[in-house]
């Protein structure tokens, strides 16, 4: 799979977030609402600093969203129970 899955906190109160890369570039955010529902926010940055095509399978996108999604909720799973 040309996909990366980073686990991340962001801002000031360390909110767990998925980093979804594609081919070393950075593509989309994925956070969980207030209401529990995944979200999910492209990005455009100068992340590697080359250009990377955006161009890949649906399926193959769908599997990394999902697998981001199922591991984000796993570790807010683990934070409300105490664990890390």
């Amino acid at each position: 799979m040309s996909f990366e899955i980073l686990y991340i906190t962001e801002g000031s109160e360390c909110t767990p977030a998925a980093e979804i890369q594609f081919s070393g570039q950075r593509l989309c955010v994925l956070r969980f609402s207030e209401a529990g529902l995944p979200k999910i926010e492209f990005v455009q940055d100068l992340y590697v600093g080359r250009a990377v095509e955006m161009s890949f399978s649906l399926a193959e996108f769908q599997e990394a969203v999902q697998v981001a999604v199922d591991g984000l909720a796993t570790w807010l799973q683990n934070l409300a129970d105490g664990r890390t």
